[in-house]
């Protein structure tokens, strides 16, 4: 009887071991999962950053945009520079948009007007890189891009 008992005590201990395991690697799950959620955030305001920030510290670029906005012919080399830095962006903005379609960025921080703003503010210097960048983009980006910011305006 006392085998038993014993037994049944050691499969008891055993089973509570097991499901005290469950529920600390559950608790390790959740805790990655918002450090990733984290990273993620932490990565998208960088990249936010990062694009006034070139801008900013390129004297060069911004004569170049200037330049530009007021209608001045440029070089290639010129254009390729504008174009190459919409072209980031647009980068960030796709990456932005799959973040918000897993969920780990909420529409306030997507912030499509703003992306409408910018996309009409800067239509003349953007258009250009957009229509190389949808070549390649995946389409459901390029049909929202399309849908809610190409063609559509800022909401006052």
């Amino acid at each position: 009887m006392k085998n038993h008992n014993f037994g049944q005590t050691i499969q008891i201990l055993a089973n509570v071991g097991v499901i005290a395991g469950i529920i600390f690697l559950a608790l390790e799950i959740h805790q990655n999962s918002e450090q990733l959620a984290g990273q993620s955030r932490f990565n998208y305001y960088q990249g936010r950053a990062q694009a006034y920030y070139s801008l900013a510290l390129d004297q060069g670029l911004a004569d170049v945009f200037q330049r530009k906005m007021t209608g001045e012919a440029l070089s290639p080399v010129e254009e390729l520079r504008v174009t190459s830095f919409f072209i980031g962006n647009l980068t960030l903005w796709e990456y932005e948009y799959g973040e918000l379609q897993r969920g780990l960025i909420s529409e306030r921080e997507f912030n499509l007007d703003a992306k409408q703003q910018a996309f009409q503010a800067s239509r003349p210097l953007i258009e250009p890189a957009w229509n190389v960048y949808r070549e390649t983009a995946p389409g459901d980006f390029v049909q929202f891009m399309e849908r809610e910011v190409v063609l559509r305006t800022p909401r006052e």
